[in-house]
């Protein structure tokens, strides 16, 4: 009953800055991933249109926590950093629950701990009390997370190979991405016991993404000629799913599908799995990132994956479509819309007070695993060229589109800005922005769900340039 609660708030009014990404290296493989952490870091300030703070010298496994946590405060407090992505080995903190919410003691890796950076936490349980000293149990003051996190592991999944060349194919494969030629088609996968999880149906036929009907397939456990067999699993990755979310109970190593679904069978299939996102949002421990071979970490780290999003803790069950979803369709990174997730939905406190605290109990194991920057759409920018420096980039997403899509662009310096939309026959269609911005993104929606089907230009003017591109009305 709880879960229902988890979908059901107001969706806030939300703000996004330029800002800045951090990465941090483990200064042990620095050197050796170099050249690929350089092209990450050129594809960031690319196409991200993003500082990037690199840092490759400072911190390994064995470094503090804390120190770390300083670092990247005086990032966000003088240089505006808004996320961060761990690359390699780098410190881990474990929360501890007295009692979860199966009334246990749990406890479990929290990378909370490096997204807020300006509360208090606490370690008050000690040896033979309750709890064990070196895990915190307490976070109070301001819980605000102020930046998103991420991490890309190479070390922990030995079935793939040695740190070196699992770390080195993930990027291979995250360049493909962010430069646009990742030409996996469209489509989403929800995937799960509908059953154990009648949540899973407010998640069917989502329209904040932008898929169409026939871009959507749905396997659950009250469908026996769409069920969620290990079999149609299996069917689902190799075909290759662009985006799949999974209601399982689960736990490191897999998925109660029927039969079971283990790491095992991922790591067996022929062909690999093609598939690229994964939100595990009712999947029990299966991100627990520092159990070798957790299939989290596999989804994110292998075969064609690129990003996992899922709890390291038992009874960890996400939700919070209406804040996830609709950032991710107004094209946003991962990383920003789990931010907002945990800050909005983990953090509601409007919400009765046994609610607050199940939240925690439940919500504080979410991590991501690979590359928080990453967003949805295959960073195509619809001029079909490369953006020259000091030039607005522009986006459509969706697009294709059935009612509604996003344009969002990045203004290099602030000014009088007018965005319309023509038809072929050149027809002014709408005139969606005529006003003074700032410099850095902006998003203004579109509406075509009056309009018939067919090709669309969208024009951008600013004071000294003009940009346009195509997009698509398909009914």
């Amino acid at each position: 009953m709880v879960v229902r609660v988890l979908i059901a708030f107001m969706v806030p009014v939300f703000s996004f800055s330029q800002g800045k990404i951090g990465v941090i290296v483990n200064k042990d493989i620095a050197t050796a991933i170099q050249p690929k952490i350089q092209q990450y870091v050129a594809d960031l300030a690319a196409i991200e249109k993003v500082a990037v703070w690199l840092n490759n010298s400072d911190f390994n496994a064995l470094s503090s926590a804390s120190a770390l946590r300083d670092s990247l405060r005086h990032h966000y407090i003088n240089g505006n950093l808004t996320g961060v992505v761990f690359v390699g080995d780098l410190p881990i903190t474990y929360y501890e629950l007295r009692e979860d919410v199966h009334g246990i003691y749990s406890f479990f890796p929290c990378d909370v701990y490096f997204m807020d950076l300006n509360g208090v936490w606490l370690d008050t349980a000690t040896n033979g009390t309750w709890g064990v000293t070196g895990y915190f149990d307490q976070h109070v003051g301001n819980r605000t997370a102020e930046i998103w996190m991420s991490r890309i592991i190479g070390s922990n999944t030995p079935a793939l190979g040695n740190e070196l060349t699992v770390l080195n194919n993930y990027f291979d494969r995250l360049h493909l991405r962010m430069t646009g030629q990742d030409d996996l088609p469209r489509k989403m996968c929800i995937f799960g016991s509908d059953v154990e999880f009648p949540t899973m149906e407010s998640w069917i036929n989502d329209p904040l993404l932008g898929y169409k009907p026939d871009e959507m397939v749905v396997y659950r456990r009250s469908t026996p000629a769409m069920t969620d067999s290990q079999q149609n699993w299996i069917k689902v990755l190799q075909e290759g799913v662009e985006y799949s979310l999974v209601f399982e109970h689960s736990y490191e190593y897999g998925h109660s599908m029927n039969p079971f679904f283990s790491h095992h069978d991922y790591l067996s299939m022929t062909p690999q799995s093609n598939s690229r996102f994964y939100y595990l949002v009712a999947a029990c421990l299966v991100s627990r990132y520092t159990v070798p071979n957790s299939l989290g970490l596999l989804y994110a780290m292998g075969h064609q994956g690129l990003l996992a999003i899922g709890s390291t803790k038992e009874s960890g069950i996400g939700g919070g479509r209406e804040v996830f979803h609709k950032l991710l369709g107004q094209n946003h990174s991962f990383g920003a819309a789990h931010k907002e997730w945990h800050n909005q939905i983990v953090l509601d406190t409007t919400v009765p007070e046994h609610i607050q605290e199940y939240m925690l109990k439940a919500c504080y194991g979410f991590v991501i695993m690979g590359a928080g920057n990453l967003k949805l759409n295959k960073y195509n920018v619809i001029t079909g060229s490369d953006p020259e420096p000091g030039k607005q980039q522009v986006n459509v997403f969706p697009n294709p589109f059935s009612s509604s899509t996003s344009i969002s662009y990045t203004l290099a310096e602030p000014g009088n800005v007018v965005i319309s939309v023509y038809n072929l026959q050149g027809v002014l269609v709408s005139t969606l922005v005529n006003a003074n911005q700032l410099a850095g993104e902006h998003v203004v929606e579109f509406s075509g769900s009056d309009l018939p089907s067919g090709l669309y230009h969208v024009r951008l003017q600013s004071a000294n340039r003009i940009e346009t591109g195509k997009m698509m009305v398909a009914k």
